[in-house]
């Protein structure tokens, strides 16, 4: 329903707005472990979580893979697609609760604010050439990694007849 030459940019955009939650999520899961864990338990806590959150995220897609095969038609999938977000979305509110619950271990502790000037910050990092040099070779990096993966997934579901197991698995 929307004109074919603006398809691909609202695509992106509503792409980029969906993903927009889970980059606060992660931006203030961040701060938030900060805030929760004192100096010395801080990387710990945070690499224990992202360990075990890739494990559940792993074994979650797997499983999605497996419950959407037992679909046999696309009606009957995007049903369980429904189910799924549903799911997803009770799950977040409970994580949400969980959360506020959690209070600092050291009632004492007062996470340290550390004071910058933006302008002073950003003209350091300009002065540091070999920096530079890695944020636009990083840059680079990541777009042309990124931007073949559409043509993969055309390939895979168009020609290498992948299901929804199969492009989990990938």
């Amino acid at each position: 329903f929307l004109p074919l030459q603006s398809q691909p940019i609202i695509f992106v955009f509503l792409y980029s707005l969906m993903n927009l939650p889970e980059s606060i999520s992660a931006s203030s899961l961040q701060s938030f472990t900060g805030d929760i864990f004192i100096p010395e338990h801080r990387a710990d806590a945070i690499s224990l979580r992202n360990k075990f959150s890739t494990f559940a995220q792993v074994g979650a897609m797997f499983l999605l893979g497996l419950i959407l095969r037992l679909s046999s038609t696309n009606k009957g999938a995007i049903y369980l697609y429904v189910m799924f977000f549903i799911i997803s979305f009770v799950i977040g509110v409970i994580e949400i609760i969980t959360f506020f619950k959690l209070k600092p271990l050291n009632g004492n502790y007062n996470a340290t604010k550390i004071a910058f000037n933006l302008q002073d910050t950003i003209k350091d990092i300009l002065k540091n050439k070999k920096y530079i040099i890695f944020l636009i070779c990083s840059i680079l990096f990541h777009f042309s990694w990124q931007m073949g993966w559409s043509i993969f997934n055309i390939y895979q579901i168009n020609y290498l007849k992948a299901d929804e197991l199969w492009l989990t698995l990938i």
